[in-house]
């Protein structure tokens, strides 16, 4: 029982760990890459990640089937995904990873107004003053780094912003086509790739740039797609289904704590005050929308709408 808690408790420190480790590495890594083509090659560690835990899991029939039967869903729901991750990397070319981490940490209060207008789910006052004072939050940053009293501007912001919700969408969207299984995670993920990777190739260019990468971002680029994009996102639906989604979803609190930790030590960014107030007030308006609403329609509602908000809780940064 001692070995499970202890499992317990790293997975609850290490799942938010991964994921705010991905604006810190991202931003090492756009020193010596183009965005998109950090965006491709996360995604195909990624979607490489968890295709070979899925197989192992002897999911290849399922996967199959995912290719021939549902794979317009499935490129739906992984161009979504990195879709979203795209604009985050973009945006670091203008904001810092803190103001970053705080802003893709407000998506679940997007995904519960989202969910409430597509899925019918229960909205009640406290995921609207959620909403207001994540808003509030997020624009506090933004006019912030105008004023020089943070580390971004507004395009940067509202990257991040665009990002956030793109991510929400991708979450509202994968629980109405039951996309929580390994098998539709590594499908989607490799599907979604696809353009990016073209784009790269293409556009950037991806092959002359990676001849010029040093070996220190190599192992960046490694770690940005196994550890946030797949074993993080595994060992989340492992809390999930131990603990629940509603005590799950909490971790994702811890994401933009360590964000700024890391942005702070790796990166040796200054966070302003104005930048921790404006996140303050994102945190905030995340635990508000997060507790369920007054139902009156019984405790079932209730539990549903906990977990649309713990499966929003999976940074994008994640999957």
């Amino acid at each position: 029982m001692r070995g499970n808690k202890t499992e317990v408790v790293l997975k609850i420190v290490l799942v938010p760990l991964f994921w705010s480790m991905v604006f810190p590495l991202s931003k090492i890594i756009l020193e010596k890459v183009p965005p998109i083509s950090v965006v491709a090659l996360r995604y195909t560690a990624g979607a490489a990640f968890l295709c070979t835990i899925s197989l192992a899991g002897g999911a290849g029939r399922e996967m199959s089937d995912l290719l021939r039967n549902r794979w317009p869903t499935m490129f739906l729901l992984g161009f979504a995904a990195v879709g979203s991750y795209a604009s985050q990397v973009i945006a670091l070319r203008y904001a810092s990873t803190a103001e970053g981490a705080i802003i893709a940490s407000t998506a679940p209060v997007y995904a519960t107004i989202l969910a409430a207008i597509f899925l019918e789910e229960r909205i009640g006052v406290n995921q609207v003053l959620g909403l207001l004072l994540s808003l509030a939050g997020v624009t506090g940053i933004a006019l912030a780094g105008e004023q020089g009293a943070g580390n971004g501007n507004l395009t940067g912001t509202a990257l991040m912003f665009v990002g956030a919700i793109t991510y929400s969408a991708y979450t509202v969207l994968g629980k109405k086509l039951g996309a929580s299984s390994t098998s539709v995670l590594a499908v989607s993920t490799g599907l979604g790739t696809i353009p990016f990777l073209l784009w790269a190739v293409f556009r950037e260019p991806l092959l002359p740039a990676l001849r010029s990468v040093p070996s220190s971002a190599w192992t960046n680029l490694v770690a940005l797609g196994i550890l946030p994009t797949g074993i993080a996102v595994v060992w989340y639906f492992s809390l999930v289904s131990r603990l629940g989604a509603a005590r799950a979803s909490a971790v994702s609190y811890l994401v933009p704590v360590f964000g700024l930790v890391q942005s702070s030590f790796l990166l040796h960014e200054t966070i302003g005050p104005a930048v921790l107030l404006g996140g303050a007030a994102c945190l905030a308006g995340v635990a508000l929308a997060q507790r369920p609403a007054k139902e009156a329609s019984g405790i079932r509602e209730s539990q549903e709408g906990s977990h649309s908000h713990a499966e929003a809780g999976r940074q994008n940064t994640g999957t």
